[in-house]
């Protein structure tokens, strides 16, 4: 069966709406990797698992996933900021800049463990957003706690790097 003109006309329209937003969020990452790169001389990131963490979650016939929707709707979210080519740009700018990258392992328990003293907390849900370390009392902010204890990582495997050379 043929496709009407209309449709073809809604297809076109709808491409050209999806480039310009491809197009903003290039932008986007270009100015806001260069404005990193030209504002420190070390830049310390996690090594995310990006196609782990949007790996579908409508499991099979025989064990369903959960929450699908839910999930499908965190996968679009992530790949909308486009992780992978953040990493990739701040990788190739800061060669270019001569700035240091220091990528941290994944597996590195950043979210839990306590900025202030270091007290490494057992479980923490991916809805607990703030929590309160045990050891020490201070609040902490999930994000901004794991932003913080990824940077003081990266200066320790600088140093590390630094004296083992």
């Amino acid at each position: 069966m043929k496709a009407s003109k209309n449709l073809a006309k809604a297809r076109r329209q709808v491409a050209r709406v999806e480039e310009r937003i491809g197009s903003i969020r290039r932008d986007w990452q270009h100015k806001t990797t260069t404005a990193v790169i030209r504002e420190n001389q070390t830049i310390a990131i996690e090594d995310l698992n990006v196609a782990g963490m949007t790996a579908r979650a409508a499991g099979t016939r025989v064990a369903p996933g959960k929450n699908v929707r839910q999930k499908s709707g965190l996968n679009r979210a992530i790949l909308a900021v486009g992780f992978g080519e953040l990493r990739r740009q701040l990788r190739y700018k800061a060669l270019w800049s001569g700035r240091t990258l220091v990528e941290i392992d994944r597996w590195y328990p950043s979210s839990k463990t306590c900025s202030a003293c270091g007290a490494k907390r057992v479980k923490l849900s991916l809805g607990t957003r703030e929590w309160t370390c045990e050891a020490c009392g201070v609040r902490h902010d999930r994000d901004l706690n794991a932003a913080r204890n990824i940077l003081a990582e990266g200066k320790r495997m600088l140093v590390d790097a630094k004296a083992a050379a």
